[in-house]
């Protein structure tokens, strides 16, 4: 699953947001779109032709070189990262194409009728889509003033706390809206952020400086194949290769120190963890090997 993405989508500063279909232009009038095949729910719909890439909005269209497009698919979308060619973009004509589609998209998604819920929703979705979780929106409501309440059309829930210009703050997802206990929790802090996993068969916490240093974590993208019900054997093998790597590197010092028992939980976490795809004796004894 790549992540690579995920940097410039949580922690852009750019004020054309992909909750609303769009980031940037950035440099060299660079961008990402997020787009939908047909029918396009009312956002940026895309079509690949043979050379070209045409993204359509109502009565608005725009052809760009699709080789100058990456395109990753999300569970019912696709991010597309436009970065033209400098022979391309150095033709007024197209700059004027990129500037209008971009302008008259925006502007009607950000005018004066729409509600904050809206954005918000616009927001999760995204990334919920990105992380192949849940349903589309079916709808959210404002609890109390930055605590939002996304239901989803698969009968999974979002939880969200907002009171930042920032996608989100705290982020809670319950696979099934009766539950009490959240299964995945995302927490968008200034120092470090952060993923808690709550399984079956596991609890564990990862955290990071940002969050394409977190996704790339194999044990996070992991258990998040795992949450989606679309466990992947190969995530499994990498996140169990960097168990054993995390075996091997052991804290330097007094076994009684915080770090050493730090250390030594992470590996407990980490082992039941992979008991979703491994047989906890198999994976027991492969770590006493390890180990020796």
């Amino acid at each position: 699953m790549p992540f690579s993405e995920y940097n410039e989508l949580f922690e852009s500063n750019s004020d054309r947001r992909l909750n609303l279909g769009i980031v940037g232009p950035l440099a060299n009038w660079s961008m990402k779109i997020q787009a939908y095949p047909e029918p396009n729910h009312g956002m940026i719909g895309y079509a690949i032709h043979e050379d070209e890439i045409e993204f359509s909005y109502k009565d608005k269209k725009m052809k760009v070189p699709s080789k100058c497009c990456q395109v990753k698919k999300n569970k019912n979308s696709s991010t597309i990262h436009f970065q033209p060619d400098p022979r391309w973009i150095g033709r007024s004509e197209n700059v004027e194409l990129l500037s209008e589609f971009a302008d008259t998209y925006l502007e009607e998604k950000l005018g004066a009728t729409a509600r904050e819920e809206d954005l918000v929703a616009g927001d999760i979705g995204l990334v919920l889509d990105c992380l192949h979780l849940g349903d589309r929106v079916s709808e959210c409501v404002l609890k109390r003033p930055g605590h939002y309440e996304i239901e989803l059309a698969d009968g999974s829930l979002v939880e969200v706390k907002k009171n930042t210009d920032s996608f989100f703050d705290d982020l809670k997802f319950y696979k099934d809206s009766n539950k009490k206990e959240w299964d995945l929790r995302l927490k968008n802090g200034s120092a470090h952020k952060s993923i808690e996993f709550v399984t079956p068969k596991c609890q564990l916490t990862e955290t990071a400086k940002t969050f394409t240093e977190l996704f790339e974590k194999p044990i996070v993208a992991y258990l998040i194949s795992v949450m989606s019900e679309k466990t992947d054997s190969d995530l499994a093998d990498l996140a169990l290769n960097d168990l054993k790597n995390t075996i091997r590197r052991p804290p330097k010092g007094d076994q009684r120190s915080a770090e050493y028992r730090d250390h030594q939980r992470r590996i407990e976490d980490t082992l039941q963890a992979l008991t979703h795809s491994f047989d906890l004796s198999d994976l027991q004894r492969l770590i006493q090997i390890t180990r020796n």
